[in-house]
């Protein structure tokens, strides 16, 4: 302070500088105890039927596993899959109905301290962001129903702890956590781009290996799969994906896939195209980090549920604040690193906080769903190691 008791500029930034992830740890619990106690006013996304009338409604299907084999029954009951079989395992581990709220709430908070431990140390003047992101609609959703998609990112938090250490035995245990994590919910077999972080072989095979071990399990469990497919409904809205973009585009009930795939196809190519040459090309070039880590696993995750389940309930937007922290570390950057970085995180906001009404006509939502996955697609390409990319081979080391 200065003679007049004022705050000097030097101590103001180091209090902004400070890490706030206790405090956002303390706020956010705090309004997810509110909300789910019913101390907070309804909000659009509760004007829909109901979607978590029953407190940590998803997790009945897990405790399913418990009460059968408490009758005496097989974990799994036959023709009625909602999860891959995996998910109803838990079973084994005695969890019944009556587990359901503290198994919730306990999903919740370690999901929420995995989210800010990963985002490594949090500053003041960054507060405000992660406040409207774990506080808005598809995370209250995803938490008021104890949606499983929360115990893929704790374990994705964990992955990214593990691939930063040295020894080859946790790095193998992180891969191993992934490959897990895509026998619970298959689409976070996306999460395998990050074998790029190895040497370019080793990471070659990691990922073939991985892939083919999922490919067999999926040939496996087919006709579960099947019943998958039956059971698990597809929304035009409180959705996300490129079939749900195409079918709110064109007004059309029927299930635009094939569609789908070639937008999102285009989409991925222009990326390429664009981090391969021009004024773009190496922006968000990187070195690697944990946070760089996070985020090739949650815009592959993000990518590979817009583009390829192309229906998604909002609540799967969990997997990308996985990509905030590296997306904040560009922002700091100058030029149009920068700019691209804000133009992603004002995405992010917007997409997780834009009304997703029957009667939206605007289709804003759908206009930034689509910009953040061709955002962070070329920032998957882009931030390739340079063994990865011809064009980079000759370059010197990035900094």
């Amino acid at each position: 302070m200065n003679r007049a008791g004022d705050p000097t500029p030097q101590s103001q930034t180091r209090f902004w500088d400070r890490d706030c992830r206790v405090f956002l740890f303390v706020i956010v619990c705090t309004f997810f105890g509110l909300r789910l106690g019913g101390a907070l006013p309804e909000f659009w996304w509760d004007k829909f039927p109901s979607p978590d009338a029953v407190p940590f409604a998803d997790l009945v299907f897990i405790t399913q596993g418990g009460e059968a084999l408490a009758h005496g029954e097989p974990a799994v009951a036959t023709g009625a899959f909602s999860y891959p079989p995996p998910c109803y395992w838990f079973g084994y581990l005695g969890l019944r109905d009556s587990h359901r709220i503290i198994l919730g709430w306990a999903l919740a908070v370690v999901f929420f301290a995995s989210v800010l431990w990963m985002s490594g140390r949090i500053a003041f003047v960054h507060a405000p962001l992660y406040l409207v992101l774990l506080c808005s609609p598809p995370l209250v959703l995803a938490v008021s129903r104890g949606n499983i998609d929360l115990f893929v990112v704790i374990l994705m938090a964990c992955a990214v702890a593990l691939l930063g250490r040295q020894s080859p035995l946790p790095r193998a245990f992180a891969y191993a956590l992934i490959f897990y994590a895509a026998l619970l919910k298959l689409y976070p077999i996306a999460a395998v781009v990050v074998a790029v972080r190895e040497r370019r072989w080793r990471g070659v095979l990691i990922a073939t290996g991985l892939v083919a071990a999922f490919g067999l399990y999926a040939w496996v469990i087919r006709d579960q799969l099947r019943q998958m497919t039956l059971l698990v409904p597809h929304g035009k809205y409180l959705s996300f994906g490129a079939a749900v973009l195409v079918d709110r585009a064109t007004a059309n009930y029927a299930y635009n896939k094939g569609i789908g795939f070639g937008l999102s196809a285009l989409v991925l190519v222009c990326a390429w195209l664009t981090s391969w040459r021009g004024r773009w090309a190496g922006v968000l070039a990187a070195p690697e980090s944990r946070s760089l880590d996070a985020f090739r696993i949650g815009a592959a995750l993000f990518a590979g549920c817009f583009a390829v389940v192309q229906y998604n309930f909002i609540y799967r937007f969990v997997v990308v604040l996985l990509t905030v922290p590296q997306w904040i570390a560009w922002s700091r950057k100058l030029g149009l690193t920068a700019s691209l970085a804000t133009t992603a995180l004002t995405l992010l906001v917007l997409t997780f906080w834009i009304p997703r009404y029957p009667w939206n006509w605007t289709q804003l939502d759908q206009v930034c769903d689509l910009a953040l996955f061709a955002l962070n697609l070329f920032a998957l390409v882009d931030s390739l190691p340079a063994h990865y990319r011809i064009d980079r081979i000759n370059r010197p080391a990035e900094i």
